[in-house]
């Protein structure tokens, strides 16, 4: 990549779902980041992307609107970014993820009686209110915990509390992850698996390309924050292996997760501003067609 050209960052949060920014203050430290290009993709709502897609017009920074879904293959968790949702899509999406929704409070509910039990007491009608469209997951539960002495800290709570293992959580069941790529096809976006190989080996992720392709997949996160240079080098091959875009970004959360810097993830990581010019043009190629 050229010295000259321009950095994006097309995978962070905001208070909207479990980051700590709001959209007009992470558009702000986009830009002041330099950055040429930002995406919004809270997990699982567009609830911020009206702010941000005024805040973008506003700093004078190109944006792309979007949303980090949460869905199942088997028993594998995989997040899929759509990106370039359209405004007078947000309300399709709300009732796509809707059905998701209401069996993660489920979950959430089930989670907080059984720490309850173990004397791990947490008002979950206070963690509604504070978020912006009550929207509550693990990670919100998590900081809840560390504010309230349970746990030293995010990763602690997550360890010892909240993941599967630990005895507490049973996720909910999430939209299937072939269903939401054919979901964000039809509603003009592109679709991204983000971060695959955090979820699976690099011979599983292979094994499934093909078939995910099949359903629409435009895209993978080959520069990502906790990837290593070798397994960012691996993912850009295979993206050329099947015809794929690239994507990335530093899956910013602000205070949550204080290591992931926007832009730079840890400090070595740089998302071209051509994965951003690529996708967008993939987002008109199919709007085009519908």
């Amino acid at each position: 990549m050229e010295k000259t050209e321009k950095r994006s960052d097309l995978h962070a949060h905001t208070y909207f779902s479990d980051g700590t920014l709001s959209p007009d203050e992470l558009v702000h430290k986009a830009v002041s980041a330099s950055l040429g290009a930002i995406a919004l993709t809270d997990h699982n709502t567009v609830g911020g992307l009206d702010a941000f897609t005024v805040a973008a017009e506003k700093y004078g920074i190109e944006g792309a609107a979007g949303v980090e879904f949460s869905t199942s293959y088997g028993d594998i968790e995989f997040h899929v970014i759509g990106l370039f949702i359209d405004r007078d899509r947000f309300d399709e999406v709300t009732e796509f993820i809707g059905r998701f929704k209401e069996r993660k409070t489920a979950s959430n509910l089930a989670l907080l009686a059984a720490l309850e039990r173990d004397g791990y007491v947490i008002d979950y009608g206070k963690l509604v209110a504070s978020t912006p469209d009550g929207y509550i997951n693990r990670a919100h539960i998590a900081t809840e915990m560390v504010r309230l002495g349970y746990a030293e800290s995010i990763s602690d709570a997550f360890g010892r509390f909240l993941s599967e293992k630990a005895g507490y959580y049973k996720p909910p069941r999430r939209n299937g992850f072939f269903e939401t790529i054919d979901f964000i096809g039809r509603i003009g976006a592109v679709s991204i698996l983000a971060h695959p190989l955090l979820q699976v080996s690099r011979d599983e992720l292979r094994a499934l390309l093909p078939d995910a392709i099949r359903h629409g997949l435009c895209a993978i996160e080959t520069q990502y924050t906790l990837y290593s240079m070798e397994e960012r080098k691996f993912s850009s091959e295979l993206a050329r292996e099947f015809s794929l875009l690239e994507s990335g970004g530093s899956d910013f959360h602000g205070a949550n997760k204080p290591d992931h810097f926007l832009g730079i993830g840890k400090g070595d990581l740089c998302v071209p501003y051509s994965f951003y010019e690529a996708l967008k043009q993939k987002s008109i190629e199919i709007k085009s067609k519908k």
